[in-house]
């Protein structure tokens, strides 16, 4: 069924080992941290690994296909709605050093409170 659907992302245009970030509650004044791991230190448990450069980019979301233009197309009988090209959303790219890092992502939101998630690239 997905072969049908065009390919409105620019993903192989992206640099080997990206992970894109899409954060719900961006906002200008947050910031996004994207640590690769490279070890645990002894008793304190504190992450040890190198800051990666984040920038911003605006491209289809990778869900886009599986929910939208699905939903529309067989769901909704509308092959034309999901065929229209679909709005480029914003989201936060940091690129590891090799296939398999283990990264460490971090948003903090403008009031301080802070989010955080283990991420392994595949490889």
């Amino acid at each position: 069924m997905l072969e049908h659907l065009p390919k409105w992302g620019r993903y192989e245009q992206l640099p080997p080992n990206a992970l894109l970030v899409q954060v719900w509650d961006w906002d200008p004044k947050g910031s996004l941290t994207v640590i690769e791991e490279e070890a645990q230190s002894g008793k304190s448990g504190s992450i040890e690994g190198k800051a990666l450069d984040v920038k911003e980019v605006y491209e289809v979301h990778p869900d886009y296909y599986a929910t939208t233009a699905v939903q529309k197309t067989v769901w909704m009988h509308d092959f034309k709605k999901a065929m229209q090209e679909p709005r480029r959303a914003r989201m936060l790219m940091a690129v590891a050093s090799a296939p398999g890092a283990r990264l460490l992502v971090r948003w903090t939101d403008p009031f301080g409170r802070s989010y955080e998630e283990r991420v392994v690239l595949s490889r």
